[in-house]
């Protein structure tokens, strides 16, 4: 299998980034492909809300020259996508909520109406707090429900990892849930 993640956190050996590592070598182990995106390596900058892209009907085609057509395009060439970040303001990082925007560009309109450039490419969200699941990681939720249905993607499976707060600390059981969770996204239906 295919298998791009996007790794949304500017700590590239902190929480996030260590628990993906985690889940990738599993991904490797188990004879996947995986390619990670660092965000904050690359140039992504905010929807214009031009609609420039909804008149090019096979690719995003963002008039925006930047990184993100090439992510796209590696989000459409995948079979799985896995979006990681850490919790900020009971969302995702600054870097990778741009990129989540110009996904926006993935739907296309055929007739009256639209489809999508990634319909049914699976997607996992894996994110790690600080702080308890309640009232804090639990908000973003929604959001992974919203990007799924907008972007019509299945959702694969969430890991949601409250009280991170340094990654020696990051226990056995941890590592054995991101284990689990590759397991998981990889699992025919």
């Amino acid at each position: 299998m295919r298998i791009l993640s996007v790794m949304g956190s500017p700590r590239f050996q902190g929480n996030t980034a260590t628990v993906l590592g985690f889940v990738e070598d599993a991904l490797s182990v188990g004879g996947h492909s995986v390619t990670r995106v660092n965000v904050v390596e690359k140039d992504v900058y905010g929807c214009r809300a031009c609609n420039a892209c909804k008149k090019v009907p096979d690719t995003p085609g963002c008039v925006v020259s930047d990184d993100t057509e090439g992510i796209l395009n590696q989000m459409i060439q995948s079979e799985l996508v896995i979006l990681a970040s850490p919790l900020y303001c009971w969302g995702f990082t600054a870097q990778l909520k741009a990129l989540l925007d110009r996904c926006y560009s993935l739907k296309k309109p055929v007739g009256e109406t639209m489809i999508s450039l990634v319909s049914g490419k699976k997607v996992a969200f894996l994110m790690t707090a600080a702080g308890p699941y309640e009232n804090n990681l639990a908000l973003v939720e929604p959001v992974f429900s919203g990007i799924s249905w907008f972007t019509e993607m299945d959702i694969a499976g969430k890991l949601l990892l409250p009280e991170c707060t340094e990654p020696s600390a990051i226990s056995d059981e941890i590592k054995a849930q991101a284990k689990e969770f590759a397991a998981q996204l990889t699992m025919e239906e």
